[in-house]
């Protein structure tokens, strides 16, 4: 449906007085600190009892910081124990958000690639230091260091010296809408693949330095991630994870496509503009689900909605359509495996290397908060949960804002997903990670 005016949050969404801001100090030191069980039971669409605390922080980020909706959920090592929704998941229609709607779920993602990386390394079907090229149909190297190859583990360690290129550039408009590509490895192949016409030294796709010497975020490349996971594994990329991932784990609203869902309960996800014009970069203005005879720049402050399917060649660094829910499962599998009760997942040792430093000083200089990078995975400062490790991931596509964070050693996680472009992803999962570590 095409919008000639931007659409308003209901007014149930409101800001509140400046006490519930934060739940650290001595709001925190009245918290009760009575233990809570494993996991409760789903009730109404959510799990456990209501928090007035965390209820009224949602609620004070979603108007003061135009959020149309937010979901989130708080987990163990035995299942979800605590998740809500709050404003709403489609503005139109006034839907209100719940923990089970689905959208994309961003660079979280990777963590799921990695994931299907890993236990084909414990099956032995891939090898984390062999030459990427292994497992492709092309040739890639560095143009400047031909004889360096590159490997899985540089590749999910953001280590290869492969880049996203330039900005704006391919991979900001390869947005569209529709289903992923099924040659999705071939996007990547031109500009990596040694003698591909695209395949250029200065392209914008390279970085100056040898692969393995640096850290530097990067997206198209997990194409060839993808890919070699279908190699090793001898299923279509999208078979294999839904086959070793998502059923063991329950994950039933979680997909690669999400037409493969139940449409019903996607949530809209949305850009606010301010001042006429959007708040933060789009990557494509065609999947804006605005008349487009309209000129984007001029019209109304307010959210606007992307379009409900929309999808990109390198879909394996974010294009899984997922819910707050099936999240909350997949952390909880992370938890148990790291105490050693999930083998079938993951090995013990395995997700303790994942979630360990991989890179070296030199490699990596902590960044915004982060101590450093593991197997994808990053640690994060986390001064109000005392010295305990907290690792995670943040995601962002258009519309979209998530993060999950784990303490493994409290047996701990939770996960949160906005549908909007601006929203500071942290902010509630992290009251959230406090308020239940209070209660342990």
């Amino acid at each position: 449906m095409n919008h000639t005016k931007p659409l308003s949050p209901s007014t149930n969404i409101s800001a509140l007085t400046r006490r519930h801001l934060v739940l650290t100090g001595a709001a925190m030191a009245g918290a009760a600190t009575v233990g809570f069980p494993p996991a409760f039971a789903l009730q109404n669409g959510h799990y456990g009892q209501d928090v007035p605390d965390l209820n009224a922080f949602a609620e004070n980020q979603l108007g003061t910081e135009k959020v149309p909706g937010l979901s989130a959920a708080v987990f163990n090592d035995k299942g979800i124990l605590w998740s809500r929704g709050y404003g709403l998941s489609d503005i139109e229609n006034n839907i209100p958000m719940q923990p089970n709607r689905h959208q994309i779920l961003g660079s979280i993602t990777k963590t799921v690639t990695t994931t299907a990386v890993l236990k084909l390394v414990e099956k032995g079907a891939l090898d984390l230091d062999a030459d990427i090229s292994d497992y492709l149909p092309f040739i890639v190297r560095h143009p400047k260091y031909p004889e360096a190859i590159i490997t899985l583990r540089q590749l999910i360690t953001h280590t290869s010296s492969l880049l996203d290129g330039p900005n704006p550039g391919p991979y900001n408009t390869s947005y569209r809408t529709g289903e992923p590509p099924k040659d999705y490895v071939h996007f990547a192949q031109q500009f990596y693949g040694v003698g591909e016409q695209r395949y250029k030294e200065d392209s914008g796709f390279f970085a100056d330095w040898e692969p393995g010497e640096k850290y530097k975020y990067a997206n198209v490349t997990w194409a060839l991630v993808a890919k070699a996971i279908e190699t090793a594994s001898g299923q279509p990329f999208t078979d294999y994870t839904t086959k070793e991932i998502f059923t063991p784990l329950g994950m039933a609203n979680t997909a690669w496509t999400p037409t493969d869902l139940d449409e019903s309960s996607q949530s809209r996800t949305y850009i606010n503009f301010v001042d006429g014009a959007p708040a933060s970069k789009a990557w494509s203005t065609l999947l804006f689900d605005v008349d487009p005879k309209e000129r984007l720049k001029g019209l109304p402050d307010g959210p606007y909605p992307f379009v409900k399917h929309y999808a990109f060649p390198s879909f394996a660094d974010g294009g899984l359509w997922t819910t707050s829910h099936d999240i909350a499962k997949y952390g909880s599998a992370y938890l148990k495996a790291y105490h050693g009760r999930q083998a079938d997942f993951l090995k013990k040792s395995t997700v303790r290397q994942a979630l360990s430093k991989q890179l070296s000083d030199r490699q990596y200089t902590e960044y915004r908060g982060i101590k450093a990078i593991g197997f994808t995975w990053r640690n994060y400062h986390a001064p109000a949960i005392g010295n305990n490790a907290v690792w995670g991931h943040t995601g962002g596509e258009l519309g979209s804002r998530t993060v999950i964070k784990i303490i493994p050693h409290l047996k701990l996680g939770v996960v949160s997903l906005a549908n909007i472009n601006e929203y500071r992803e942290e902010a509630f999962a992290d009251v959230a990670l406090q308020y239940f570590a209070k209660q342990l």
